[in-house]
């Protein structure tokens, strides 16, 4: 029995395709198609920013974060289907101080993971 190589080799991207998108809709990402990313949850980031002390030259992850970067770039921010931030890694971002009672940090409500492990946080 021959079968036939040439057909499949149109089916395989299909498949990858479908695959790709069937692995950012389980895992959070950002789609590109403009429905994540609320821009309060975006303000809401970009104010804890800029309320945190951190080393610029050292950071990853907090210095992606800008209005001029799309924030499916942002480092270490998780957005669901419906552009809510749904889980933060700040670990490792040379971060000192800490946060006060009225951080903005505290206004994301659909926050599930929070990783601000290897900073320097004080009381």
């Amino acid at each position: 029995m021959k079968i036939k190589l040439f057909p499949w080799l149109y089916f395989l991207p299909l498949c990858s395709f479908f695959f790709c998108i069937h692995v950012a809709l389980v895992s959070g990402d950002c789609l590109g198609d403009g429905r994540v990313c609320l821009e309060d949850e975006m303000m809401l980031l970009l104010q804890l920013k800029s309320t945190l002390k951190f080393n610029d030259a050292a950071s990853n992850k907090l210095v992606s974060w800008n209005q001029s970067t799309h924030c499916c770039s942002w480092g270490g921010v998780i957005w669901d289907a419906t552009g809510h931030v749904v889980s933060l890694d700040l670990s490792s971002e040379f971060i000192s101080g800490g946060f006060n009672g009225s951080s903005s940090l505290f206004n994301l409500q659909h926050l599930q993971r929070l990783n601000l492990a290897n900073n320097a946080f004080s009381s």
